[in-house]
């Protein structure tokens, strides 16, 4: 008897394997917050309480890197995990080591996709801002002033 079994179409799979890319980055973020608890918990409590409000950019960049280190480790797509780690402040050379490559190698891999998202974010961006912050020349994204930095003269090859 051959009986038909109905197979899944490409629709149903990419779907499937949208949840599980997305399942894998919650699990990514889940252990790398773990880690990163682990490590923080050494210190005193009152020492990590003024940590966690001093340097808020500084923790949320070495989490970021953390994740990117997991990824990494686990073979996973890194464009994401390096985006994230570059917004949160992460240098080339920073996101080279946490994936164990010179900083040429990881720009070289990386910058377009880092760069297309930059992009839409600034065209994003573009809309109208609150009059709160129309005059205020601190409102600009930390990413952006390092993207203008780092682009402002074109033979610093990156």
């Amino acid at each position: 008897m051959d009986e038909l079994v109905r197979m899944p179409n490409d629709q149903e799979v990419a779907l499937a394997a949208e949840e599980l890319g997305l399942a894998m980055v919650d699990k990514c973020d889940e252990l790398a917050k773990k880690l990163f608890g682990q490590f923080t918990n050494d210190a005193d409590s009152a020492s990590q309480e003024i940590a966690k409000n001093a340097d808020r950019s500084r923790r949320e960049l070495h989490l970021e890197l953390t994740k990117l280190r997991i990824r990494r480790a686990a073979n996973m797509d890194l464009g994401g995990a390096v985006i994230a780690a570059r917004t949160a402040g992460a240098t080339w050379e920073q996101v080279g080591a946490a994936c164990r490559s010179s900083r040429q190698a990881a720009y070289e891999r990386w910058h377009k996709v880092v760069r297309k998202f930059e992009d839409a974010r600034r065209k994003a961006e573009q809309l109208p801002m609150s009059v709160r912050d129309q005059g205020d020349p601190g409102s600009k994204p930390p990413i952006d002033a390092l993207y203008e930095l780092r682009h402002a003269d074109p033979g610093d090859g990156g």
